[in-house]
């Protein structure tokens, strides 16, 4: 035990409670701290990160463990940890201003501010030379020259205001976008070889690739197809993804998807199921759904709460070291595999394409199979049969290492990422196992997050709310609902939106705050509207606001949809890669929701058939007859025989039986794949 302990000790989040021992005086941020901080006239040092954060955990050692360090930093600063999962709204402040300082933001993310939390410089991570430096320079000039820092604090504070007034108003040139010949746009930006962007570190960055997949729906452009097939098989062969255990880690440090940054989100994991069961709908291909089951496999094996929901991060490092857990020493392969040792090695590329460094090996799949098999004499399924019992041998061998630490902190927003990735594999297999598991987990999420809905918690360690909560969680209740049929579900997706509105909405531009109104962050309130690793939780409002308006056939959410859309198009036109999830609520938009309502005692199993295939623009929902259900469901029920009606902007076709509806289909939007007979 360490003999330092600060006020970290008495929090929950895994990544504070990291640096609880650390001999700096670390506090939370929360009033207290930031009362002492104005009664004391210390300059704050916010230091951000979470817990598989492997800098972060670099930075800790070389600098936050080191007692000369410590000591000037708690004599000179007041200094506040801060978990960016916990608290997205303060990372986020603090992001924006180290941005505008025209400084590349990532974690740990650390930045100085004045008693009144005005920042005034920031930066990531610091070697300890170079941070002491910091840490000197500002302390002095804090000392010597307040004005200069207060003027530097002013201007910072007022470009951080007009940034995002300047983004949210940037001309728009034409009318959304040209759906035809928007991929010619960007393609400059896209990796034709390798998949993913062009150049390194290369993440999986979901938000683009299902934006791409709705392209691809609404265009039939082979092109899209193919880039989105390679970028998806060569990520999948890659040391990114867990071969053994299955699973992405966040990125790769490497053109080819080879050296992975090894830790694994729960974020990532959850929207990449859904990318790739839907991969399976649009082409058929068996390899993308098997993707996506062994990734759940691991989620459920590694991330699984007992009880409720999933965990959020696992780290990159253990034994003191990045990736030990996942790599291999070409002898390991011959004690562990004996006879098998040789065409495995083969196939992972042991001391050939899957050499690291230091007789370290990551894992790949270094060969085309086709062209493995001819090499070996072999024919596929007795590959596959050696395959599956060297895999087993392998992960048992790996299980004996030290394992990675695991961020036990549980997310609504990133947990309901999790349920849409169920449905969506629901979807995929037709499997009920699926869909059953997404209601259950949302019950008992709902009772652990929401004892007073509709407000919910971020997260299971403080009581903050913020609107990434609600616009995930408001995404799985329609979802449910147009599966289930159950009222319940339309109920409280309703009731969360008008709370939404209410602690969330901006009525001059139709988007949402951060955050509700409190007085923890200077300036005004904060709007996310930039997608990233996920999507934006306005941008996935404009799809869920789409979505309601069908359902209730109310179109005031259509038109709360487009005021906000209209105020982000000049962006989306000038930066299209950074609002991949506006473009897909754009498309949407301009192709308008359409609805297939079925009903019948089979309305469940021509349900599944329909929804096996992939409909960017298409809600496919289950009229179970309930007597409170939306208007939607109106006379759209046999109690004869199971039909389908298909309506587009309020104008409905005659119902129709399954052969008519798929044939419809198949008329109707050119579908390419061979389901849908």
């Amino acid at each position: 035990m360490s003999e330092f302990t600060n006020a970290l000790i008495h929090e929950k989040s895994p990544y504070l409670l990291q640096h609880a021992h650390n001999p700096v005086e670390w506090h939370a941020w929360n009033d207290e701290t930031l009362a002492k901080a104005e009664k004391e006239s210390k300059m704050l040092l916010v230091s951000i990160g979470y817990s598989t954060c492997h800098w972060c955990h670099v930075m800790e050692h070389e600098s936050f463990s080191n007692a000369e360090v410590a000591a000037y930093m708690n004599e000179n600063f007041l200094c506040i940890k801060v978990d960016r999962e916990e608290r997205p709204d303060i990372d986020q402040y603090f992001m924006d201003a180290v941005q505008l300082l025209g400084m590349q933001g990532g974690w740990p993310l650390n930045c100085f501010a004045l008693p009144d939390k005005r920042v005034v410089y920031g930066g990531t991570y610091f070697p300890k030379n170079q941070w002491m430096g910091v840490l000197q320079q500002l302390s002095a000039l804090y000392k010597s020259n307040p004005t200069k820092l207060q003027l530097q604090a002013s201007e910072i504070a007022s470009a951080m205001e007009k940034s995002e007034e300047r983004m949210l108003n940037l001309e728009n040139t034409n009318d959304g976008i040209d759906i035809l010949s928007f991929f010619e746009k960007l393609k400059t930006d896209l990796d034709f070889e390798y998949g993913g962007s062009i150049g390194a570190p290369k993440f999986p960055m979901p938000v683009n690739l299902n934006m791409l997949q709705d392209l691809y729906y609404y265009t039939k452009n082979e092109e899209i197809l193919n880039y989105l097939n390679l970028t998806l098989q060569k990520m999948a062969a890659g040391g990114i993804y867990d071969q053994l255990g299955g699973g992405f880690a966040r990125y790769s440090t490497d053109v080819e998807w080879k050296v992975p940054h090894f830790e694994k989100m729960l974020y990532d994991n959850a929207q990449l199921i859904s990318i790739y069961a839907r991969q399976f709908r649009i082409t058929g291909e068996k390899e993308f759904l098997n993707i996506a089951l062994h990734s759940f496999e691991f989620l459920q094996r590694e991330m699984k709460h007992p009880e409720v929901g999933w965990y959020s991060a696992i780290d990159a490092d253990s034994s003191g070291e990045e990736g030990t857990f996942y790599i291999w020493k070409e002898a390991e392969f011959d004690e562990v595999l004996d006879k098998n040792s040789a065409l495995m090695k083969d196939f992972y590329g042991i001391s050939g394409a899957g050499f690291w460094e230091n007789e370290k090996n990551i894992l790949l799949r270094a060969h085309d199979l086709d062209d493995f098999l001819k090499k070996h004499g072999l024919n596929e399924n007795e590959f596959l049969r050696i395959k599956s019992k060297a895999d087993q041998q392998l992960f048992d061998y790996r299980a004996k290492r030290e394992y990675p630490h695991v961020d036990t902190k549980r997310l609504l927003s990133w947990n309901s990422l999790m349920l849409s990735a169920l449905i969506d594999l629901y979807k995929a297999t037709q499997d009920d196992q699926y869909l059953n598991l997404a209601e259950k987990e949302l019950q008992k999420l709902m009772t652990e997050f929401a004892p007073n809905f509709p407000k919910l918690k971020h997260s299971d360690t403080r009581d903050e709310h913020f609107i990434e909560d609600y616009a995930f969680l408001a995404t799985v209740l329609t979802d449910l609902f147009a599966h289930s049929g159950k009222a319940e579900y339309y109920n409280e997706a309703e009731e969360l939106l008008k709370f939404i509105m209410q602690e969330f909405g901006n009525r001059q531009n139709g988007l949402f705050y951060t955050s509700p109104e409190n007085s923890e962050i200077p300036g005004p309130r904060k709007t996310e509207i930039y997608d990233n690793v996920i999507p934006s939780a306005n941008s996935q409002m404009m799809l869920v606001l789409q979505k309601m308006a069908l359902i209730s056939e109310n179109d005031k959410f259509l038109k709360l949809a487009a005021l906000a859309m209209q105020k982000i198009q000049g962006a989306m036109q000038k930066y299209p890669t950074a609002f991949s999830g506006w473009i897909s609520a754009t498309m949407l938009q301009q192709r308008v929701l359409k609805s297939i309502v079925v009903g019948g005692s089979e309305s469940k199993n021509l349900l599944k058939e329909l929804n096996a295939n992939f409909f960017a623009d298409i809600l496919v929902m289950n009229n179970a007859q309930s007597l409170d259900s939306p208007l939607i469901f109106k006379s759209r029920y046999s109690d004869s025989e199971t039909l389908a009606w298909y309506c587009s902007e309020k104008a409905c076709h005659p119902p129709m039986k399954k052969d008519e509806i798929f044939g419809f289909l198949h008329k109707e939007k050119g579908h390419p794949k061979a389901a849908l007979n």
